[in-house]
C-alpha cells in the first residue's frame, strides 16, 4: 500500500504565486482572446470559464448543426487559451529557483513510491523531478525522466536528452497520474481519432532548460481536458481511460490520502464519484491541506462513503503545503 497525493490548483499556486486559480484563469483567458464572441459567452455565464467551456463542448439539440460546430471551434480556441495562460505563468515561475520544499516532496514521493493524482495541466512536478541531487558530489543522483513516473509509455517528441540517457531499466519511482492531461502532451485535437499516439514534448524541465519547451510540429495541440462538468468525450481515448483506471486502483489501495490545494468543485461530478466510489477498504486518513476551510464541503461529499477519516490539522494555516512536507520529511510517523 502506498500513500496517495491529490493535487489541485492550490498546489501549483503554493509552488508559484503566478499559477492561476479558477477565477484567475477565467480573467486571463478572457484577456487572451481578441474576438468579441467568446467574451459575450463569458459575460453570459458570469465570467466563469468552467461554465462557458461546459456549454461550448456539448452538442445542443435546439441548435442547428452549423451552430454546434461553431461552438466546437470556439471551445477549441478557448481551450488553447487555457494552455497559453499556463505557459505564461510557468515562464514567470521559472524566473525563480524551484522551491526547496517541492524538491523535498519529490524525493519523499520517490523514496516511498507514492501515487500522485493531479488535476493540473502544468509541468511543475515534472520539472522539479528533472532536477538532479547532489550536484558536484560523487553521490550525484540524476533527475527523473517522464518514462520513470508516467504510468504508461508515451512517444517522445525530439527530446534533447534522447542521445545520451539510457532508461531501459529505470529506477523505482513515484507514479504521476495526470487525469486532465498536460500542456506538454501533444495530439492532433481531432474528435474523430480516439486511439491516436500521444506524444510528450519538452517543458518538464522549466528550471533548467526552459528554452527547449514545447517544441513540436504545428499539427499538434496539447491534450488537456478543460475544467468542464461533462468530460465524457475525452474519456474515449484509451490513454486517458487507462490513466483513470490505474489512478482508481491506486486510490483503492491507499494507506493515507493527502489532498493538496484541491477544492473538489461542485461541477466536477466525475471527481466526486471517483473519490466516493474508489475508496480503500476500511477507515483511511484523508488529510485536507489548504489555506481555506473545506472541511464541511468534503465531509458532505465523502462522508456517505463512511471510509475517509478527515484530518484538518493543515487547513487555514500559513503555508500549509510546505509545512506538511516538512512533517513528511522529518517525522512522517507522526501523521
Amino acid at each position: 500500500m502506498s500513500d496517495v497525493f491529490i493535487l489541485g490548483a492550490g498546489f501549483s499556486r503554493a509552488v508559484a504565486h503566478e499559477m492561476p486559480l479558477l477565477a484567475d484563469l477565467s480573467a486571463a483567458v478572457r484577456s487572451k482572446v481578441n474576438i468579441a464572441e467568446p467574451k459575450t459567452f463569458l459575460d453570459s455565464f458570469g465570467d466563469n470559464i468552467e461554465m462557458v467551456l461546459t456549454y461550448l463542448s456539448q452538442s445542443h439539440p435546439w441548435l442547428a448543426e452549423a451552430e454546434n460546430l461553431r461552438n466546437r471551434a470556439l471551445f477549441l480556441e478557448l481551450s488553447s487559451a487555457v494552455g497559453d495562460v499556463l505557459l505564461d505563468a510557468m515562464r514567470k515561475a521559472a524566473e525563480r529557483p524551484c522551491p526547496q520544499w517541492l524538491q523535498s516532496l519529490i524525493q519523499h514521493w520517490e523514496t516511498t513510491r507514492a501515487h500522485v493524482i493531479t488535476l493540473n495541466y502544468d509541468t511543475l512536478v515534472e520539472s522539479a523531478a528533472s532536477l538532479g541531487r547532489g550536484v558536484g558530489s560523487e553521490a550525484f543522483v540524476p533527475g527523473l525522466l517522464p518514462e520513470e513516473y508516467y504510468p504508461f509509455p508515451m512517444a517522445p517528441l525530439n527530446r534533447w536528452w534522447d542521445e545520451f540517457r539510457d532508461i531501459d531499466s529505470p529506477r523505482s519511482s513515484f507514479r504521476l497520474f495526470k487525469l486532465h492531461g498536460s500542456v506538454n502532451w501533444l495530439y492532433s485535437g481531432s474528435a474523430a481519432s480516439l486511439a491516436e499516439t500521444v506524444y510528450y514534448a519538452a517543458g518538464d524541465n522549466i528550471w533548467s532548460q526552459f528554452e527547449h519547451r514545447f517544441v513540436g510540429p504545428s499539427d499538434k495541440i496539447p491534450l488537456i481536458v478543460p475544467p468542464i462538468a461533462d468530460k465524457v468525450g475525452y474519456f474515449q481515448h484509451p490513454h486517458v481511460r487507462g490513466i483513470w483506471r490505474d489512478a482508481a486502483a491506486a486510490l483503492r489501495s491507499a494507506s493515507k490520502v493527502f489532498c493538496l490545494g484541491y477544492s473538489l468543485p461542485v461541477l466536477d461530478i466525475t471527481m466526486r464519484f471517483f473519490l466516493g466510489r474508489n475508496h480503500p477498504t476500511g477507515t483511511t486518513p484523508f488529510f485536507l491541506v489548504d489555506l481555506c476551510n473545506l472541511e464541511n464541503h468534503f465531509r458532505e461529499i465523502l462522508q456517505p462513503a463512511g471510509v475517509y477519516e478527515l484530518n484538518t490539522q493543515y487547513i487555514e494555516k500559513p503555508d500549509p503545503i510546505p509545512n506538511l512536507v516538512k512533517t513528511l520529511v522529518d517525522n512522517a510517523e507522526a501523521l
